[in-house]
């Protein structure tokens, strides 16, 4: 195998076209006879995909994006591509291939999308959409869990701003995905930092509880804290505890610190956990008693309240 055919290869992991192979010397005939056995699988009349590919979405983003011309590859397709923190990890199974371009084909294995103003460059002969792009795009079509969790880790490695996203959400109102996007950047914007955060804070608005600020700084007896969700009013604080953030002995002891702190400043701390957050019956359960709780506090006199 000849430099320049690595180096494709490597660059496009295995997806290659056929007048690439012709301009570095693999004629008709030669390449004839390695599709016959095996060596290629040719995908379209312009694409192959050396048999070391492995089959998935990565190798059919690729085909599309060589395929599509002019189109730009955005959402999973090009997370895979563009590495990131806010996605580090993800294989993003059962997606399909994403790509923007102006019109879309019921006959194509892939998926395309508009997005006005979308950003990219190109990588190795594919144009692939900038981090921003990606992101908005992964907010706007992935699964709700999957996008608030993106969105946490988008926002906890400074990835882009919300504001930046609330301008994006206002630029493509009335388009696909618009409404996913626009609740998801609501909760960043009003200070969810993470997945599960974003996920207190839709729990809170379906039960139309009001009256609570998020990741607000806090004195507790001369100790500035951050709890995930406050009531200033009620002196109430709703901590979300998980089990990979608590994992580490010396987090745990300063959380349990934190909640300390905030209960001898006669604070009111509810910690919840993920069964409490995601499943129904236990989700529901705690919001009516929280419900209840508040509006307890809020009838009794500030003395009563703060002890």
């Amino acid at each position: 195998m000849g430099e320049d055919l690595e180096r494709l290869l490597r660059e496009r992991g295995g997806v290659v076209l056929r007048d690439e192979l012709l301009a570095i010397g693999i004629g008709q005939d030669q390449l004839y006879r390695q599709l016959r056995s095996g060596v290629w699988r040719a995908r379209g009349r312009k694409v192959v995909v050396h048999a070391t590919a492995r089959e998935g979405l990565l190798t059919d983003s690729i085909v599309a994006g060589l395929l599509c011309s002019g189109a730009i590859l955005t959402g999973p397709s090009a997370a895979l591509i563009r590495p990131n923190p806010a996605w580090a990890g993800r294989t993003f199974r059962g997606h399909r291939a994403m790509l923007i371009a102006p019109r879309s084909s019921k006959t194509r294995p892939w998926l395309t999308v508009r997005h006005p103003g979308a950003q990219s460059d190109v990588v190795h002969g594919l144009r692939i959409a900038t981090a921003h792009t990606i992101l908005v795009d992964l907010l706007r079509f992935l699964p709700w869990s999957e996008a608030a969790a993106i969105a946490g880790a988008a926002h906890q490695h400074r990835v882009t701003s919300p504001e930046k996203l609330e301008a994006s959400t206002n630029f493509l109102r009335g388009a696909a995905g618009a409404p996913q996007l626009k609740r998801l950047v609501r909760a960043m914007l009003d200070g969810a930092e993470s997945g599960p955060e974003i996920d207190l804070h839709e729990a809170l608005r379906s039960a139309q509880i009001r009256g609570w600020v998020a990741n607000r700084t806090v004195s507790f007896g001369g100790r500035l804290l951050r709890p995930d969700v406050v009531f200033p009013n009620e002196r109430i604080a709703v901590e979300y505890d998980g089990m990979t953030a608590h994992a580490a002995e010396s987090i745990f002891h300063t959380d349990r610190d934190r909640i300390r702190d905030m209960q001898f400043s006669q604070w009111l701390v509810l910690p919840i956990t993920k069964r409490t957050l995601y499943a129904d019956v236990a989700r529901r359960d705690f919001l009516g008693a929280l419900q209840v709780l508040i509006g307890q506090r809020r009838a009794a006199a500030p003395c009563d309240i703060a002890g």
